[in-house]
C-alpha cells in the first residue's frame, strides 16, 4: 500500500472518529409536556433560531404518541434557541397572534410544557432556565396578557 493510500485511509478514519465524537459529546436534553387537547398524530415542530436576523432551520419534530402527552430526548451541539410550531393531525391549528412558542434549551435540561391546545403557544415552560422564579412570574404574566390580546 502506498503512502498516499495510507494517508487517505487515515484521513477518512480521523474524520469519522471526529464526527462520532461530536455526536457522543453533544448536549443531551429532554422535552416533555402535558397539553390538554393534543391528540395522537399531532406534530410539534422545533426550528433552530439563529440571531441576529431570526433565521430558522429545521431541528426536530415530536409526533404525539399518546393523547395529551409527549416526550422527546435529543442531543444538540450547544445551547440553542428554538421556535416550536404546532401542526394538528386533523383540522386546523388554533388561531394565534404568535408564530410559535420560543424557548431556550441548554445541555442537561429537562424542559416541561403545560397548557391547553387552544393556547399552546402560551403554555407554561418549566425546567432549565425556566426554573428561575422571577423569570417564571414574568413569562406567566406576559403569556397571560398576550393570550388575552391575541383573542381580540
Amino acid at each position: 500500500m502506498t503512502n498516499m493510500k495510507k494517508a487517505l485511509i487515515f484521513t477518512v478514519f480521523l474524520v469519522a472518529a471526529t464526527v462520532q465524537g461530536l455526536q457522543a459529546s453533544g448536549q443531551k436534553f429532554t422535552i416533555s409536556g402535558k397539553i390538554d387537547g393534543i391528540v395522537k398524530g399531532d406534530t410539534l415542530r422545533f426550528r433552530r433560531i439563529t440571531l441576529p436576523g431570526w433565521a430558522t432551520g429545521q431541528a426536530f419534530d415530536i409526533v404525539v404518541k399518546k393523547d395529551g402527552k409527549f416526550k422527546y430526548r435529543g442531543v444538540q451541539e450547544h445551547d440553542q434557541f428554538y421556535l416550536m410550531e404546532y401542526f394538528p393531525a386533523e383540522g386546523e391549528a388554533p388561531v394565534c397572534d404568535r408564530m410559535g412558542k420560543n424557548l431556550v434549551i441548554s445541555g442537561g435540561d429537562r424542559i416541561t410544557m403545560d397548557g391547553i391546545r387552544d393556547e399552546i403557544y402560551y403554555c407554561t415552560l418549566g425546567g432549565g432556565i425556566y426554573k428561575d422564579p422571577a423569570l417564571s412570574v414574568y413569562l406567566c404574566a406576559s403569556d397571560s396578557l398576550d393570550a388575552v390580546r391575541g383573542s381580540y
